[in-house]
């Protein structure tokens, strides 16, 4: 007598069967993974990227007179850039002071404070040379950090500055001091180069040396 399979299926037709459901199931579910990670990439990027905006962070400060513009970058490290009339003269300048027992400022900053001010006055010099009256004014931007120290930069109508401000308690002993300036060109500057004294070092001068005209 020949048995007959419920459903008429052979029992190889049933596991066929069963693994078909299985890849069937598997596909639907790898379909819906792929649909979900469509949705959660994006979201996850849309998270990111403000966290990676945030760790470096770019200001702007311009002259008085519009000309001068300089950009500043903090986050991993601190660097700067200078345009005059929109055009690059210094590029990914460079700024950091190094202490002692490895303590180094210009590392993974946080920004506490930012205020930008405007200075337009008048020094009197006590002792007249060229002026008597000298006009004074800039735009200054100040960048305070969670770290102890500030950064200040200053934009003239005829050029920049900056400066770094400590916030110690104690005093500190500066080791090295990084100051980059990558100018986009071989520009010509006034180079008045300090002639050594044979009794004393190349540090003492009057910084009354001839200009001389050289390339950077």
């Amino acid at each position: 007598m020949t048995r007959t399979e419920p459903y008429g299926l052979r029992p190889v037709e049933r596991v066929i069967q069963q693994l078909m459901k299985i890849n069937i199931l598997q596909t639907i579910r790898s379909i819906q993974d792929q649909r979900l990670m469509r949705k959660i990439v994006p979201a996850f990027l849309l998270l990111l990227v403000p966290g990676m905006l945030a760790g470096q962070q770019k200001r702007q400060l311009k002259s008085p007179n519009g000309q001068i513009r300089v950009t500043i970058e903090t986050g991993l490290s601190l660097s700067y850039g200078v345009y005059i009339n929109n055009r690059p003269l210094i590029t990914e300048g460079q700024i950091d002071m190094f202490l002692d027992k490895g303590v180094r400022l210009g590392r993974e900053l946080d920004i506490k404070k930012i205020s930008l001010h405007h200075v337009k006055e008048t020094i009197f010099s006590p002792v007249p040379e060229k002026r008597k009256a000298i006009p004074n004014e800039y735009n200054e931007l100040t960048i305070q950090f969670r770290q102890p120290f500030s950064l200040v930069f200053r934009a003239y109508d005829d050029g920049i500055a900056y400066r770094i401000v400590t916030h110690f308690s104690d005093s500190i002993f500066v080791m090295d001091e990084k100051a980059i300036f990558n100018f986009t060109a071989v520009y010509p500057t006034y180079f008045p180069q300090v002639q050594k004294r044979p009794d004393m070092d190349v540090f003492h001068t009057s910084y009354e040396e001839t200009y001389q005209v050289k390339p950077m």
